[in-house]
């Protein structure tokens, strides 16, 4: 799947401010090798703003991410684009 997040690099896959930017990287993950769990569980809020006579609603939840082993994730640089 591309993503517009993973921008260019330079040539050793790390990105510096001003610097060359025109090598693309790619990251490889095998889904089924990560483990997904919750730190903390959903958390709402409801704040009323008066200055907009509304109500705001707030949700945030923690989760944690590890692997089955150290074989579920790789990434590729120096990928010419």
């Amino acid at each position: 799947m591309v993503s517009a997040e993973l921008g260019l690099t330079a040539a050793d896959g790390t990105f510096e401010v001003g610097g060359t930017h025109d090598k693309g990287t790619a990251l490889l993950v095998y889904r089924p090798g990560w483990l997904v769990g919750t730190r903390r569980r959903i958390a709402v809020s409801v704040d009323y703003l008066p200055y907009y006579d509304a109500y705001q609603m707030t949700a945030t939840v923690r989760l944690a991410f590890a692997p089955y082993d150290n074989a579920v994730a790789a990434v590729g640089v120096n990928i010419t684009v």
